[in-house]
C-alpha cells in the first residue's frame, strides 16, 4: 500500500475509522497521514486523538516489556495466594471443628471429659417417658407456643 494518502483518502479512512472498520495497516496510514505539516485545521481534533493513542500505545508496550521480566515472580505471587486462600479457611475450619465445653468459665477440649459431663446433665434431667411423649405432641399441635403466649396476656 503507499505509504501517502491524500486528503480525500484519509477523510474517507478517518470515517471508516470512527465506525470500527479499519485495519492495522489503514490506521498506520492515517497516523502517517496526521503527523504531516501543513495538514487542514478540521484535522486537528484527529491528530490529538491519534496522538494520545499512540502514547498510549508506546507506555502499554513498555509497561508489557516490564511484565515480561518479572513473569516468573507474578506466577509464584498466584501460587502463594491461592495457597494462603486454600488454606487459612481449612485451618480455621479445623480449628472450629472441635469438642469444646465450659466447666465453671474454663474451656475443656478433652472429648471424653466432654461426653461425661453431656451425659451428666441429660441424667439430671430426670424426664420420664411419657413428659418426653406429652411434649412432642405439644410441638406438633403447636400448643406449647399457645400455652407461652397464654402467660403474657395476664400483663395486657
Amino acid at each position: 500500500m503507499n505509504q501517502h494518502i491524500t486528503i480525500k483518502q484519509a477523510d474517507a479512512l478517518l470515517e471508516k475509522y470512527y465506525e470500527g472498520a479499519t485495519s492495522k495497516a489503514e490506521e498506520r496510514l492515517l497516523w502517517l497521514f496526521l503527523q504531516q505539516s501543513g495538514l487542514p485545521d478540521r484535522f486537528e481534533a484527529d491528530r490529538a486523538f491519534f496522538s494520545f493513542l499512540h502514547q498510549k500505545s508506546v507506555s502499554i508496550k513498555k509497561s508489557t516489556r516490564h511484565l515480561q521480566v518479572s513473569h516468573h515472580i507474578k506466577w509464584a505471587m498466584v501460587a502463594a495466594v491461592t495457597l494462603t486462600a486454600v488454606l487459612i479457611p481449612v485451618h480455621h475450619w479445623q480449628n472450629r471443628n472441635q469438642d469444646v465445653a465450659y466447666e465453671n468459665g474454663i474451656r475443656l477440649t478433652d472429648k471424653n471429659h466432654i461426653r461425661q459431663l453431656a451425659l451428666g446433665s441429660i441424667r439430671s434431667l430426670n424426664l420420664d417417658a411419657d413428659e418426653v411423649g406429652a411434649t412432642m405432641d405439644n410441638m406438633e399441635t403447636n400448643t406449647i407456643v399457645e400455652n407461652q403466649l397464654k402467660q403474657f396476656q395476664a400483663f395486657e
